[in-house]
């Protein structure tokens, strides 16, 4: 194990911001969609379809992240930003154009597994971009605000969805989206330029050796690289599913609040969330320790959400305190990629990335699938809406899942906000 005592900020201050905005902008616009699926009902009529009968449509996104993360990952290591990116946007746009134009069930499945291929591109290249154009003291920060940028689009995707589906419909919106999506591939691909003296920068100046191929295999033989991970994917999976999907419904069911109202309380959640990770990532930073916050955040988070969930008659207003809480509380997630990225070598970035993110979506399957399951398991005979006793036996994998990430958290080893290279 070697320190790097000194970095070399980039030689162009302005182009590092400008490259990673580019590609935080585009995994903006892939939450602000994915909220608009879920805010849609297409293909069948309202009487034959169950509740959030949407899930369905939403599974193929990850299985497409589990199957092409990690091999794009290594693309974006070996190849760059520039043509995995603009690939990544070009598909993802064409994938919106064929949801809106689906006609049966299975041509949702597909347009929805091939808008997965944008996420393949889009979070673990603006992340690479970060580690190797931002200082470390700045990575953190940075990665916060990128984790930021993608709540936005979730709290912003489902008001925005709501006033184009009623002025152009499902289809149209999608279609719009994806035409959008194509001519953000082109302004992304002739701004931003592999030939740009800027472009293969890294400020981690220091000798490396090691080949990509033996780097990439220390990625997935480091033990603290697979803890991290799990970390990360059990922690994050229940707030995804929380919010995602059944976090307004459960207010409208327990606490009898409006549709609208349970939408603004998604998105109050989604923006705290997204104050909340460059927060963190700022004081992990400037206090030097990773694992304080870490267990500060998961602990409230694991005290709010179950208080949420499970006291009876519990007065809305003290509810939806708790579940600001929560939300805030849930922002130190961010803090789990500088401190896998901390223990590896500059050139691997997407790959350590990308492994975590695989393996985020791999338990968000079995979570999705688990907590629907569970709720569907107690409907009232004759009605598809869930209970309030179908959701809290459905939630129950929330306050598991979390607790378990506090146990896994315990053999996460401190960098202290330090930046370690093992080859």
């Amino acid at each position: 194990m070697s320190k790097s005592p000194n970095y070399l900020p980039h030689p162009r201050p302005y182009y590092p911001w400008m490259v990673w905005l580019l590609s935080c902008i585009f995994l903006f616009y892939i939450y602000c969609v994915q909220s608009a699926t879920l805010s849609i009902r297409p293909v069948k009529p309202p009487e034959e379809m169950t509740f959030h009968h949407v899930w369905r449509f939403i599974n193929p996104y990850a299985y497409c992240i589990i199957i092409f993360q990690i091999p794009v990952a290594i693309l974006i290591d070996k190849m760059g930003a520039r043509r995995m990116t603009s690939l990544g946007i070009v598909i993802f746009g064409l994938g919106s154009v064929f949801f809106g134009f689906a006609k049966v069930d299975w041509q949702l499945w597909a347009a929805a597994f091939i808008l997965g291929f944008g996420w393949v591109t889009a979070f673990v290249n603006a992340l690479k971009l970060a580690f190797n154009w931002f200082v470390p003291k700045q990575f953190a920060f940075v990665a916060g605000l990128t984790l930021s940028i993608a709540a936005l689009g979730i709290a912003v995707g489902q008001p925005i969805a709501s006033v184009l589906l009623h002025y152009l419909g499902w289809r149209q919106m999608m279609v719009d989206f994806g035409i959008i999506g194509i001519l953000y591939a082109l302004i992304f691909f002739s701004l931003v330029r592999d030939s740009e003296p800027g472009a293969r920068y890294s400020v981690h100046q220091y000798e490396n050796h090691v080949p990509l191929v033996k780097a990439i295999g220390h990625v997935f033989s480091k033990g603290q690289n697979w803890v991290v991970a799990i970390f990360y994917a059990l922690f994050s999976a229940p707030w995804l599913t929380y919010l995602g999907l059944w976090h307004a419904s459960f207010f409208e069911v327990a606490y009898n609040v409006s549709k609208q109202a349970g939408i603004i309380l998604n998105v109050t959640y989604a923006s705290l969330f997204a104050i909340a990770c460059p927060f963190f990532a700022y004081l992990s930073t400037r206090y030097q320790n990773r694992k304080r916050f870490l267990y500060i955040g998961v602990v409230s988070t694991l005290i709010f959400s179950t208080l949420t969930i499970y006291i009876p008659g519990l007065p809305y207003p003290l509810a939806a305190m708790f579940s600001m809480i929560t939300a805030f509380s849930s922002g130190v997630i961010a803090l789990s990629f500088p401190l896998i990225i901390e223990r590896n070598i500059p050139i691997v970035a997407a790959t350590v990335f990308g492994f975590a993110y695989t393996l985020h979506f791999i338990l968000k399957i079995l979570f999705d699938n688990s907590v629907h399951s569970l709720i569907q398991s107690v409907l009232p005979e004759g009605t598809t809406h869930p209970t309030v006793q179908g959701f809290q036996l459905g939630f129950l994998m929330i306050p598991t899942a979390i607790f378990l990430s506090l146990i896994i958290l315990f053999f996460v080893k401190e960098t202290h906000a330090k930046q370690t290279y093992e080859g």
